[in-house]
């Protein structure tokens, strides 16, 4: 049931939403009329504020996913350690543990928040694709995936069709490319959705992908182009290998 944020009225009385801030941020509540948005408006900017550090949090982690991926000195090492344990410090990323750690618990609870916001949010939404981007980096990671309810496009098909919106909505956007070549390849087997096996032509579009991360430079996760390169190569090598094996 819908109730408005300000007072709590039930669905009957409650209008679209009139938060603009809601509306930038890709988050959604609703209000009576503008005279509860106002009256509420003191608890409401503290709570954007929250959702933002929750936002910030859920991003950083995301991020640790990108530069991991391309740390690796195996080219195929660096797509398969994607789905590597989330460290933060020295904190052990087991369920056990992150129960009793705040810090392990406040990033699991910024990555639900976070994987709530994006399913709220349209393709019409400010910073959309740089959401779904991060909400994807988030639940490559196991120890993530494992500890979140996973969102039901969180699927081999609708994650095709969803990053090729992505990199619609966003081409000049580095991390975009990457999220395209990391579903067409499936991180080379070894994602945490149920994948079909990739074909050469898949392969070898997720090589492209990847290429044309690298040409756009550095990317927002800070790594660099020849990191990135290295995972193209190992796309297109593989591609390579299945086209040799029909011949």
């Amino acid at each position: 049931m819908t109730r408005c944020w300000g007072c709590g009225a039930a669905e009957g009385a409650v209008r679209f939403p009139l938060c603009t801030l809601c509306r930038e941020e890709g988050l959604v509540s609703h209000f009576c009329g503008t005279h509860c948005l106002e009256s509420a408006w003191p608890r409401h900017k503290e709570w954007h504020r929250e959702q933002r550090r929750l936002h910030s949090l859920a991003e950083a982690v995301a991020l640790q996913h990108w530069r991991r991926g391309a740390s690796a000195t195996s080219p195929y090492d660096e797509l398969l350690s994607a789905a590597s344990a989330l460290q933060l410090g020295t904190v052990s990323s087991s369920p056990a543990v992150a129960a009793h750690s705040p810090a392990v618990s406040d990033a699991l609870g910024a990555a639900q928040q976070y994987i709530h916001a994006v399913e709220r949010s349209t393709a019409s939404t400010l910073g959309w694709a740089e959401q779904v981007v991060s909400a994807f980096a988030l639940l490559s990671q196991e120890s993530i995936a494992s500890a979140v309810q996973r969102p039901g496009w969180w699927n081999d098909d609708a994650l095709k069709a969803l990053s090729e919106q992505v990199l619609t909505s966003r081409p000049d956007y580095s991390l975009a490319w990457r999220m395209r070549g990391e579903v067409l390849c499936a991180c080379l087997g070894n994602s945490n959705w149920e994948a079909a096996p990739r074909s050469a032509a898949e392969l070898h579009e997720a090589g492209r992908c990847f290429q044309r991360a690298a040409a756009l430079g550095v990317d927002e996760a800070g790594v660099d182009r020849e990191a990135v390169v290295r995972q193209a190569v190992a796309c297109l090598r593989e591609a390579q290998a299945q086209a040799s094996l029909k011949r």
